[in-house]
């Protein structure tokens, strides 16, 4: 996770009140946003092995829903081709 423009006392406190374990990366002037083009919030982006965007989506993202676990099959199955 990437936070945008949050300060960190903000950010530390939702995710303790959430009880996540993740560690969240903080985008405080904004630089990997422009760096990725983030024009709106949420965004999430599948990055592969080599460090290269393969896919995006804007908006809410059903992790679990058929469409989406289909996509990162899809991924995972090309990248162990590739490899």
């Amino acid at each position: 996770m990437i936070n945008l423009k949050e300060e960190p006392s903000q950010v530390a406190s939702f995710i303790e009140s959430h009880g996540y374990s993740l560690k969240v990366l903080l985008d405080t002037d904004g630089e990997a946003a422009k760096k990725y083009h983030v024009l709106g919030i949420p965004v999430s982006y599948l990055i592969d092995v080599e460090g290269r965007v393969v896919s995006r989506f804007s908006g809410f993202v059903d992790w679990g829903s058929l469409k989406i676990r289909s996509t990162v099959d899809e991924l995972i199955k090309e990248q162990h081709e590739n490899t």
